[in-house]
């Protein structure tokens, strides 16, 4: 399922997606992607991929994703993430007014390691379908 943003410039479809919806701005797209998926990982890119990291860090920091909603990043991220941290948690330590919380430094796992990109995936899919009947309520 490609979820795609609607840009003059924005390349065709995946070929490994079967079908795909177009949004007109980002947020929508953004919303989309996170209420169909159980995990991200984001590539090397640009503003926008930056804009979708921040977004996924906010969201699961705020709880409106589960605790162990794996967000995954490629290294090419870590010395975005490395300068976020030391502004918003390191250098205020002192202060005692973080702007983050020491667990918000553990979020984002970096890896281009395919086969670990999966097991975290596995294993958080893993977790979640054990608890999915505790999270549902059948009706009759």
């Amino acid at each position: 399922h490609g979820v795609n943003i609607d840009l003059p410039f924005e390349q065709e479809q995946n070929g490994y997606a079967h079908f795909e919806t177009k949004h007109p701005e980002f947020p929508t797209r953004l919303q989309e992607f996170a209420d169909k998926t159980n995990a991200c990982y984001l590539a090397v890119g640009g503003v926008g991929t930056v804009y979708e990291l921040f977004q996924f860090i906010q969201t699961r920091q705020v709880g409106h994703l589960e605790d162990d909603y794996p967000i995954i990043a490629h290294p090419f991220w870590k010395p975005i993430m490395d300068v976020l941290y030391d502004q918003m948690y390191h250098r205020r330590v002192g202060s005692k007014i973080t702007l983050i919380s020491e667990s918000d430094l553990d979020l984002v796992v970096f890896s281009e390691d395919i086969p670990k990109i999966t097991g975290i995936i596995a294993e958080s899919y893993d977790k979640w379908a054990k608890s999915i009947r505790r999270n549902v309520r059948i009706t009759p």
